[in-house]
């Protein structure tokens, strides 16, 4: 058959309880098999936490559906994707005793995700198991999960290049945003180093005047591509 095992059989003559019986063990089981093709795992929404523009959380799979010719799973690999379907980090699991018992009885492994997730990206992940006769084909891929926003990294310093006696042109490059659109920007100024008063920016007038570099026709190289300028008038 194709799950292993053995009979037996006795030549005893009729019903009853003879004087002598020859007892003979056959095994009538197949070559083993690789396992069959597992389902795709799940990726755990309600788990996923993003902080300094990485993401942790968790994944959880089983194994209903799939077949293996009797023996015990023994690892199990996955793959973690990228939107465009790359593989982004191979990984594998040895399950436990515990969890293996709890996939006899149809229930799930849940395991943490990777540490390689950026904030505001999407991924998907697949896996496959192992037993001692070989490795089972790749599953399909699990839903793609776009990973929690987080807030922007710091933006670069502040760059001044062209001042006069009645403004400051400030230069920054734009910030990665992890994930959620930068909705605004704040500076604040202080005239003296020696000052202990840190003046805030009119929000409204920064946010109506902050241009891309070259946005005037001035001239844009490439050290400032993708810059952002503001300027400071009147001090």
């Amino acid at each position: 058959n194709n799950k292993g095992g053995a009979r037996e059989w006795s030549n005893m003559p009729g019903p009853g309880r003879g004087d002598v019986s020859n007892r003979i063990t056959w095994d009538s089981a197949t070559l083993p098999e690789a396992p069959t093709e597992l389902g795709p795992p799940a990726i755990e929404v309600e788990s996923l936490i993003s902080t300094n523009g990485s993401t942790i959380g968790m994944f959880r799979f089983n194994t209903k559906g799939a077949r293996t010719t009797g023996l015990p799973y023994i690892r199990f690999e996955f793959e973690m994707l990228d939107v465009a379907g790359n593989v982004m980090q191979e990984f594998e699991a040895e399950p436990t005793k515990d969890e293996l018992d709890e996939l006899v009885n149809g229930g799930s492994i849940r395991r943490a995700l990777p540490e390689i997730l950026a904030a505001g990206e999407q991924y998907s992940l697949r896996t496959r198991a192992k037993t001692a006769a070989g490795w089972s084909p790749l599953s399909g891929t699990s839903e793609v999960v776009r990973m929690p926003a987080d807030r922007p990294v710091q933006p670069s310093a502040l760059l001044s290049e062209f001042t006069s006696v009645r403004w400051i042109e400030l230069k920054w490059w734009v910030p990665y945003h992890n994930g959620a659109p930068i909705e605004r920007y704040e500076i604040v100024f202080k005239l003296l180093k020696s000052d202990d008063e840190w003046k805030p920016v009119d929000e409204r007038h920064l946010a109506e005047n902050t241009h891309e570099h070259g946005h005037d026709g001035r001239r844009t190289n490439a050290r400032n591509l993708g810059s952002l300028i503001y300027r400071i008038e009147p001090l």
